[in-house]
């Protein structure tokens, strides 16, 4: 059995595959605030460690080629693999295959943790290395190029500059005369080959680093890197993947070494998993937000309202739902707990949980159905929706009613009643009829406290995604799943934790659908609310009703007050037409309203870049 090395260059925590085969480098570890554990590090013996930034996972290469003894040895990346396993997935622009997450399902359907397999492969060649790719279809961004050569040369200034690249193929012929001819070959002809991925023979490898680490040394001494940018400072590791490209190409073509191509894959997150434990505090109150589905900084105003409720009795456990890693927010969202020392704000990538969910699910609405076994260590947790508001306290609800008995202890939706009542009523409303014993059951799922443990002792994570789908095979909400499972053991609790107002038309004509004693209820719940629920357009396009002024009211008390106005203007011209020319409409120029808003938001400011920056997401989603 040969003894196989491949290096997994790595610059930040990530999950990889569980294979003895592969081997984790922390790269530029001479320059790192941390160093990595459980894994090597690349300024250990000889070493480049502090060339990183401009050589990139070479230096985890080099590290290799002088500190690693093995009968084979490779590179490969924290996020980019090579697939030892035939899988019919489609490629992205780089012509890989691509993977939302790296996770158990995908792991296993990529084969990356069954080592047996991959070195079947390994040991019956000389060079395992990435697949070769008809250049012509290839992206750049001077669009598609005839020849390798011209593929380079079309990221001239992006990638590489083109004078540096014809001073790398001067000193290649000078280093090794067969080897520059080969690549003059290799880059004039249609196939491009790279990425920096392979496994190698011990004495090929050693082979080809001598050529390509003598050739970048003497590189560095005619390139100037003073006023290039970041991405052109990464000049050798772009050049020492030509050079590897070019030497399997001269491999090849003697015909004396067998040499395998396989498909590369690609993964666009590789952030661990975190395991979510509940805060070990007398008195704690645990809490999640769902806010996967909306932009982060909204959440804000739901902070800041909550915040001006809590008490010193109690410890609150927040975990809150972000589908984007906005560093910004969350720090700034962080920064709003600061000098309160009852409270834990934590959060959880929502995008990347999606990600896994829907390996055993191709369809995933939302995270909600599966929050019991997204947070398996908590008993009990109180949830709310994205579109909610607190003008009242949540620890009597959490107080109260934790010990039920009932899977879920939460308020009527009223509207969904209403809507049920309504004579137009609608097809989404004839399903839940369907599917429920007794619709008017129906509670909501924006303001709840859920006994988690009893839904994991009643239901398997792999029942949940029979529910997903209705008889018409059309993907359900995420409430009306959690009412579908927990039908016949909810338990109603006050309609003040799940207010509504008659913030426009469609309100003003709904609500009173609801059965009488519910309408009621509602009204009365309007005049002492503690959890308020509003429409997305509530807070942008009526100002004279609570849940606006309670809207503006907290997320003025924010850093997140500018960003919210810029999303406001831009949702307001997108709900009335999707043309700037509604701004001169709603606005025009002269009148006082204009002046404000340039006052408000001045060309080159941080709030006009708000605006930019939240017409940008708008029109993403």
């Amino acid at each position: 059995m040969k003894n196989i090395k491949i290096a997994v260059a790595c610059h930040k925590p990530s999950v990889l595959p569980d294979n003895p085969l592969l081997m984790p480098v922390q790269v530029g570890s001479a320059l790192a605030a941390n160093r990595m554990t459980g894994m090597m590090h690349d300024d250990d013996g000889e070493n480049i460690s502090v060339k990183n930034p401009y050589y990139c996972e070479l230096t985890a290469q080099y590290w290799a080629w002088k500190n690693v003894e093995a009968d084979y040895i490779g590179l490969c990346h924290y996020r980019r693999f090579l697939c030892f396993r035939d899988v019919d997935t489609p490629r992205n622009l780089r012509g890989q295959m691509e993977a939302s997450a790296i996770t158990p399902g995908n792991l296993a359907r990529f084969g990356l943790e069954d080592d047996a397999e991959m070195r079947a492969v390994i040991e019956a060649n000389d060079i395992v290395c990435g697949p070769l790719q008809d250049v012509r279809k290839l992206y750049t961004p001077r669009g598609n190029q005839p020849t390798a050569l011209r593929h380079w040369t079309a990221h001239d200034r992006a990638l590489i500059m083109t004078e540096d690249l014809e001073k790398m193929l001067t000193i290649l012929s000078e280093v090794s005369p067969e080897v520059g001819a080969a690549t003059r070959e290799y880059l004039n002809g249609k196939y491009f080959l790279g990425f920096n991925c392979f496994v190698m023979r011990k004495e090929l490898f050693q082979q080809m680093c001598a050529i390509e680490f003598s050739v970048l040394e003497r590189l560095e001494s005619q390139v100037d890197l003073t006023h290039y940018n970041q991405q052109l400072r990464r000049i050798y590791g772009f050049m020492g993947e030509i050079i590897c490209s070019s030497y399997i190409y001269w491999i090849e073509k003697k015909k004396q070494h067998r040499v395998c191509h396989l498909p590369l894959v690609y993964f666009n997150d590789t952030d661990p998993i975190p395991t979510y434990h509940p805060v070990n505090q007398e008195n704690a109150i645990a809490a999640f937000f769902d806010f996967s589905k909306e932009p982060p900084f909204l959440f804000a105003a739901t902070l800041q309202s909550f915040l001006e409720h809590i008490d010193q009795e109690h410890y609150y456990d927040i975990v809150v739902a972000l589908d984007q890693a906005d560093t910004f927010v969350q720090s700034e969202l962080k920064k709003m707990c600061a000098g309160l020392d009852n409270i834990s704000l934590r959060f959880l990538n929502a995008k990347l949980w999606k990600s896994i969910l829907s390996e055993q699910n191709h369809a995933v609405c939302g995270l909600l159905p599966y929050l019991p076994w997204i947070l398996p260590e908590y008993q009990h947790i109180l949830v709310f929706g994205p579109k909610i508001l607190f003008a009242g306290s949540i620890a009597l609800l959490w107080d109260e009613k934790r010990c039920s008995d009932a899977f879920v202890c939460a308020p009527c939706d009223i509207l969904m009643q209403a809507r049920i009542n309504d004579i137009y009523r609608e097809t989404e409303e004839n399903y839940i009829i369907k599917q429920l014993q007794n619709p008017y059951e129906y509670f909501s799922t924006d303001s709840m406290l859920w006994n988690l443990q009893k839904m994991r002792e009643s239901y398997q994570i792999s029942q949940i995604n029979e529910f997903c789908f209705n008889t018409l095979n059309q993907l359900r909400s995420d409430k009306e799943i959690v009412n579908i499972l927990c039908q016949g053991h909810s338990e109603k609790i006050g309609q003040e934790y799940n207010v509504w107002y008659a913030t426009d038309d469609y309100l003003k004509y709904q609500l009173p659908y609801a059965p009488c004693d519910d309408y009621f209820a509602l009204l009365k719940a309007q005049k002492e609310p503690i959890v308020l629920v509003y429409q997305f357009d509530s807070p942008w396009f009526d100002f004279s009703n609570p849940v606006s002024n309670l809207f503006w009211r907290s997320v003025r008390k924010t850093v997140f007050y500018e960003q919210s106005l810029a999303f406001m203007m831009i949702r307001m011209m997108d709900v009335r037409n999707d043309d700037m020319d509604v701004l001169n409409r709603l606005f025009p120029r002269g009148k006082a309203m204009r002046s404000i808003l340039s006052y408000l938001f001045p060309k080159g400011s941080r709030r006009h870049a708000f605006i930019k920056k939240a017409l940008h997401f708008f029109h993403m989603r």
